[in-house]
């Protein structure tokens, strides 16, 4: 019987199949830290910050130019935000969720889950409140993927889990369940949550473990000045920059600034950013 033995010493062909393709944020500098290239295509990436540090700014900027940069639609769920509150804020920093609307955009109300009683009844069978939110969630999102092809889809904020799902345990079932089905529809998906320590010493959170991807946004006072700082703490399968980098919320949406403008903040000693993060 002869054996065939690879030849080791030439590069390996690989299929289409095994080369990654990615999602392009269009934010301003945020690809830059993403090799250039953005975030690996179906994953699920957590936007962890602190209240007022523009995760839904940075989420729908991302659907947005989705849509303007490379023809692709979105979903943005929402769990906790009416939809009205939605539009009047995005307007304020130039962003009209109407035009989206029309050329893409699909928006999920789904802010009742949190207010449903412990079981619900469907058809014969009686789920518990958090069974029917998990296949609720999932099946509506399939549906909107499967009608418009999304390549980009939002959860804002999966931080209602927390009441949704008060036994940690059952949560992170919760949490890991959700991005399995996820990954199913071929989308990348980032789930917006909020920070729950911002001391200098922060406890990791189920969505660091659980999710491809996390990108920390926070606020630190210095002397009166407020310095929004991002750092992308994971990302599975691309090479990236970990160190922090200063961005701006501005009209328009997130822009993230260049190394040399943190290094001036340092040197001026106006915050010392290491002590912070």
């Amino acid at each position: 019987m002869k054996i065939l033995v690879p030849d080791l010493t030439q590069p390996l062909e690989y299929s289409s199949i095994d080369r990654f393709n990615y999602t392009m944020t269009g934010i301003p500098g945020l690809d830059d830290l993403l090799d250039g290239k953005g975030i690996p295509e179906g994953s699920s990436v957590s936007i962890i910050g602190a209240p007022g540090a523009g995760k839904t700014t940075l989420a729908m900027q991302f659907l947005a130019n989705g849509m303007h940069m490379f023809g692709e639609a979105g979903i943005y769920v929402s769990l906790d935000e009416d939809l009205t509150s939605l539009r009047r804020a995005m307007s304020v920093i130039g962003i009209d969720i109407e035009t989206l609307i029309g050329k893409g955009l699909t928006l999920i109300d789904a802010t009742h889950l949190r207010t449903l009683p412990k079981e619900v009844k469907v058809a014969n069978q009686r789920l518990t409140k958090g069974e029917f939110t998990l296949l609720s969630l999932t099946e509506s999102i399939r549906t909107r993927v499967e009608e418009t092809k999304a390549k980009r889809i939002v959860i804002d904020p999966l931080a209602m889990f927390t009441i949704i799902f008060p036994d940690e345990t059952e949560r992170r079932v919760a949490v890991a369940d959700l991005i399995h089905d996820l990954s199913k529809f071929g989308a990348t998906t980032l789930l917006l949550t909020e920070l729950q320590n911002d001391g200098l010493n922060r406890s990791y959170q189920i969505e660091d473990y659980l999710s491809q991807g996390v990108i920390l946004m926070r606020k630190i006072l210095r002397d009166d000045n407020i310095f929004y700082v991002m750092r992308i703490e994971k990302m599975r399968s691309i090479e990236h920059e970990i160190k922090p980098r200063l961005y701006r919320v501005e009209k328009g949406g997130i822009k993230v600034l260049s190394e040399e403008s943190l290094r001036g903040v340092l040197k001026e000693g106006i915050v010392d950013i290491s002590k912070s993060l």
